[in-house]
């Protein structure tokens, strides 16, 4: 589109040059999601595909656990819609995550869902960025964290956004949505694994340039953040 610009009397054409179409990684980290968080995660990916996307742009969703979800980036937003639907959170609630902390058996299954999560999560942003060919990669990252008292390394991951140039913003929807606790589980139980996975999650997003999500405050910071780059 050309623009008309009077500069003292005499009218100049400027081209306008349109916005960069931009690549999006929406990793649903359904290993360590609750499952009662699931209508929440489903209308916050919705909510963030609706408020961040512009003509142009592409999506992808991957999920490391049972959802199965393996989208590769397409501008189809009813696909990426329709993805989303299929979300389901598998991860475990906040008084059965302290109790596996406790027992071999248990620390090691929480060893075992980090490892997985995070792999998956570096290979979705190789896979995305090898078939886009993208200059950037903004990867929209939903889990409630890992507990680094367990040694819940992100290496490969940050290795992997690194050589994408891939910015992670990481979003715990645990901390956004205000619900009732669960039976059997106190605020204490609850405050504890917050403070327990709050560092993994804001290492992803310091590490890659991000900005870490634990509030509704956040989220609107973040989206305000990723809407103005080009």
């Amino acid at each position: 589109m050309l623009l008309a610009v009077s500069l003292t009397g005499v009218s100049i054409l400027h081209a306008q040059v349109p916005a960069a179409s931009r690549t999006f990684l929406l990793f649903v980290d359904d290993l360590h999601l609750e499952f009662r968080s699931t209508p929440v995660l489903r209308d916050l990916a919705r909510g963030l595909v609706a408020r961040l996307t512009r003509d142009g742009d592409q999506w992808a969703i991957v999920t490391p656990g049972t959802s199965s979800v393996s989208l590769a980036p397409t501008a189809d937003i009813a696909a990426v819609e329709a993805e989303i639907r299929r979300v389901t959170g598998g991860g475990m609630p906040p008084r059965q995550f302290l109790d596996a902390r406790q027992q071999v058996n248990g620390a090691a299954e929480l060893r075992l869902r980090s490892a997985v999560a995070q792999e998956s999560a570096a290979r979705a942003i190789a896979a995305v960025t090898a078939a886009r060919e993208a200059s950037r990669v903004t990867v929209l990252y939903l889990s409630d964290g890992y507990d680094a008292g367990l040694g819940a390394a992100s290496g490969d991951l940050l290795l992997a956004a690194a050589a994408a140039n891939a910015q992670i913003y990481p979003i715990d929807a645990r901390r956004i949505a205000a619900r009732s606790l669960p039976q059997g589980t106190s605020q204490i139980d609850v405050d504890t694994v917050l403070e327990s996975t709050r560092d993994s999650l804001i290492t992803l997003a310091a590490q890659t340039g991000g900005v870490p999500v634990l509030s509704a405050a956040d989220l609107d910071t973040a989206v305000s953040r990723i809407a103005a780059s080009r």
